[in-house]
C-alpha cells in the first residue's frame, strides 16, 4: 500500500515547495520504472522489500541529486550574470 502512495506524496511535496517558493527535487523521479525495475537490476538497486534502496541504489540517487544541485547552481550563476549585465546596460 505504501509504495502506491508515493507518487501522490511526491506531488503534494512538490506543491508545498512551490507554494513556499522552495526548491524541490524528488529521488523518486530518478527511479524511472519504479521499484520493481530497480529490483531487477544486477546488482539490485533495492532491498527485497522493494521500498529501501541498496548501497548501489543510494549511490545512484546521491549522484543524481548532486548533478541536479550543480545544474541548478550553474543556472543561478548564469541568471545572476545576465541580471547584472542588464542592470549595467540599463
Amino acid at each position: 500500500e505504501s509504495v502506491e502512495a508515493i507518487p501522490r506524496m511526491v506531488e503534494l511535496q512538490r506543491l508545498a515547495a512551490s507554494e513556499l517558493g522552495c526548491a524541490f527535487w524528488s529521488a523518486f523521479s530518478v527511479m524511472e520504472g519504479g521499484f520493481p525495475l530497480w529490483m531487477a537490476q544486477e546488482p539490485t538497486l533495492t532491498w527485497v522489500d522493494l521500498v529501501h534502496l541498496s548501497e548501489e541504489g543510494r549511490e545512484l540517487v546521491g549522484l543524481a541529486m548532486t548533478d541536479a544541485i550543480l545544474l541548478a547552481y550553474d543556472q543561478w550563476v548564469t541568471d545572476l550574470e545576465l541580471s547584472r549585465q542588464q542592470l549595467s546596460e540599463g
